[in-house]
């Protein structure tokens, strides 16, 4: 078959989606099989797609697409019909999305139902587009990819389809994170971010579902009463609703212990991890959390809310907590700072789980939907 990837927002350095897009365009590129891959990406991508393509039929086409709105019109007018030209077989919408109008058969990647759930994280012209689009895209698709099984289920319970038709295909961290950096380059990390050590870490958008108010209070009262040397070090840039930075920022106040670095380029990220004592991923929702594999990569123990999905991704690598109840947080950071043997127990935990997971498994799984929605097949919805 010939493929297409709409990967116009692959970015190895940027969030979760952003991720997944390049790491599995990547790993489709060097895997084995017969099909013809056409990747739209944008246009600084087009290098970072060409060194990973391994000798395969790929056609890298560029697209200038500088922002969410210029992606979505560029899907909805343009994509479709370059698609005729192209004569693709199938394409594979990476992030929720795919064009209407297109007489293409696609397969669709829905990495969680945020938008839905906390539809103030998105912008309202991005609120309506999804809540517009969404269920249209789905009922379209031959086949939907769901990075957990957690999500693969809230997906068949919120929209009418055929559960042979949704596939849960879990990623992995990516390249960066292969290897664990040494001493001197978490040193370099520090002092270029101005981190002091020891400190504990937390990382993604500074936005309400990420859950960091309460990780901060926690924290902070687990710092008083247990008398820790630690900081808590935020990373990740502000959201759409700016108000979180800004609260984040009143609750600690009247506290050094609280850095806030904002965005860090992904080269450092590994060295930041490394270089911390504890991982905080205190999220109300997510679709699969990045974050946890990359701190198992790089051998950091880590503290989760208790949802399904990170149950399913951590398993007993991680110590969980409820993420709406503070008190049993700050006791947590507290036992885990103070105890590490038990930290340590979790890493060598974390280390094996890590192994579980990999974008080739993941490219292996997705070329087994393409071959599914290659062939004709009755979805039935009631």
């Amino acid at each position: 078959m010939k493929i297409a990837l709409n990967a116009t927002i692959a970015n190895p350095s940027q969030t979760g989606t952003g991720q997944y897009a390049a790491n599995l365009t990547a790993a489709l590129m060097q895997a084995d099989h017969d099909h013809e891959l056409v990747v739209y990406c944008d246009r600084q991508m087009v290098d970072w797609f060409g060194d990973r393509r391994n000798g395969r039929a790929v056609r890298l086409k560029a697209v200038e697409v500088r922002s969410a709105a210029q992606r979505i019109v560029w899907e909805q007018t343009h994509l479709a019909p370059d698609l005729v030209r192209e004569r693709v077989h199938l394409l594979h919408g990476l992030a929720f999305t795919a064009p209407l109008r297109t007489v293409t058969r696609y397969v669709v990647t829905v990495h969680d139902l945020a938008f839905r759930r906390y539809p103030e994280t998105l912008t309202r012209a991005r609120r309506w587009y999804y809540h517009w689009l969404f269920p249209r895209v789905l009922r379209a698709a031959e086949c939907v990819i769901t990075p957990t099984e957690t999500i693969r289920h809230e997906v068949l319970e919120a929209f009418n389809l055929q559960r042979n038709a949704v596939i849960a295909a879990h990623g992995g961290a990516g390249e960066l994170f292969k290897r664990t950096p040494n001493p001197s380059k978490v040193e370099d990390a520090c002092v270029r971010l101005g981190v002091p050590r020891p400190y504990v870490l937390a990382v993604g958008t500074l936005e309400p579902r990420k859950n960091l108010e309460m990780a901060v209070q926690a924290f902070l009262a687990a710092r008083a009463a247990a008398h820790l040397p630690h900081r808590l070090v935020l990373v990740g840039k502000t959201g759409p609703e700016r108000a979180t930075r800004a609260r984040l920022a009143r609750r600690a106040h009247d506290s050094d212990a609280v850095v806030f670095t904002g965005y860090v380029e992904a080269e450092q990220l590994p060295a930041l991890y490394a270089g911390a004592d504890l991982l905080l991923f205190p999220s109300l929702y997510e679709g699969f959390g990045l974050p946890l594999l990359e701190a198992f990569q790089v051998g950091v123990a880590v503290l989760a809310s208790d949802l399904p999905v990170h149950r399913e991704v951590c398993g007993d690598a991680a110590w969980f907590a409820p993420p709406r109840e503070p008190e049993r947080w700050q006791h947590a950071i507290a036992q885990l700072l103070s105890q590490p043997a038990r930290r340590a127990a979790l890493v060598a935990k974390g280390k094996r789980r890590a192994q579980a997971f990999s974008w080739q498994t993941a490219a292996e799984k997705t070329l087994a939907v393409y071959e599914m929605a290659g062939k004709t097949f009755e979805r039935f919805r009631t």
